[in-house]
Parts: structure tokens; sequence; C-alpha cells
């Protein structure tokens, strides 16, 4: 039988209330923390519900952004500072003047910044010759410097120089995007 003598009772009186003040100064918050989360949990699958469920291609987003990635890491050219812009547009003029282009006009847009790096847009027009015009995408693409060619437009000239066929010289109209990080702004961010 089991002997329980009136210290142990007023020690068990004294312990049993402490550990049930213990027990719900721990448990309470937690349950009331796991309310709050339960609630934004029904929110936000009630608004995926809404938005039209799971989006199937997410999947296939995933792998897209990790081909990417993968690509990205296996590039030969290089996405230069913002100290370097001016030399990736005098390598677009330099392919302009290699290829004796006529009535050529390089102009850079207003950058736009992401997370980063930073897209410089920029546009060129000139007018020549298919194979003029094939010879300066060649070289653009040659170019250490990471530049990409959005669009090109080409449209007949009609108002060649004379000795040429109108049919032979084109409009040519570039859109490229350089990419490029900005050092000075991640070396005051470290």
């Amino acid at each position: 039988m089991l002997n329980i003598d009136k210290e142990q009772l007023k020690t068990l009186a004294i312990i049993v209330p402490v550990l049930l003040v213990l027990g719900g100064a721990i448990y309470l918050p937690a349950s009331w923390e796991r309310d709050r989360l339960e609630t934004r949990r029904e929110a936000a699958r009630a608004t995926l519900t809404a938005q039209g469920g799971y989006n199937k291609s997410l999947p296939q987003l995933y792998r897209q952004v990790n081909d990417l990635q993968e690509r990205a890491a296996t590039l030969k050219q290089r996405v230069p500072n913002r100290d370097e812009l001016a030399e990736v547009l005098r390598g677009i003029t330099e392919a302009l003047q290699l290829y004796d282009v006529e009535e050529r006009q390089v102009e850079a847009g207003t950058p736009e910044a992401y997370r980063d790096y930073t897209v410089a847009p920029i546009e060129l027009e000139f007018d020549g010759s298919f194979l003029t015009a094939y010879g300066v995408m060649k070289h653009i693409e040659s170019l250490p410097r990471l530049v990409r060619i959005d669009s090109v437009e080409l449209k007949p000239l009609t108002d060649a120089p004379k000795g040429d066929e109108p049919r032979d010289m084109l409009k040519v109209r570039m859109k490229l995007s350089t990419f490029f990080t900005d050092a000075t702004a991640k070396a005051g961010q470290s």
C-alpha cells in the first residue's frame, strides 16, 4: 500500500498548480499561434482556389529556370560592370565602322534595374545590304560582353544613293539589350 505523509501532500499541493500554470503558459501561446497559422493557411487555400487552383505549369517553369541557369553558367560572354557600358557601345560602333554602313545611328536607352543586374536598351539604325546587316549581327554576337538582339527590322531603302539599286539596300533597325552589374553599388551593400 502507498503511504503518503503530510509533507509529501504539501509538496504535491505546491507542485501541481505550478506545473499547471507553467503548462498553460507554454501551451496557450503555442495553441494561439497554431490557430492563427491555420487561419492564414485556410485563407491562402481559399485565395488559391478562387484563382483557379494549383498552377500546373509551375513544374515546367521550374525546369525552364533550371535550364536557363545551366545555360548561363556555360556562357562564354560575361556581364560587364556599369563602368564598362561605354566599351559595349564602342564595340557596337566598331561593328558598324567595320562593315562601312551608311547613315548609322546608335542610341542607348534608359537602363532598367532589377535585383542583381540592370538592362540597358540600345537602338541601332543603319543603311546597308543584307550581307552587311548579317555581318553586323555576327560581330555583335561575338562581342565578349553579353548583348542580346531583341528584334531586327529590315525594310527596302527607297532613297538609295546614286549607283545602287534600291532593292539591294536596306534600312536596318535593331533593338538590343545589354546587361550589366553595378559593382560599386554591390560593394557598398557588403
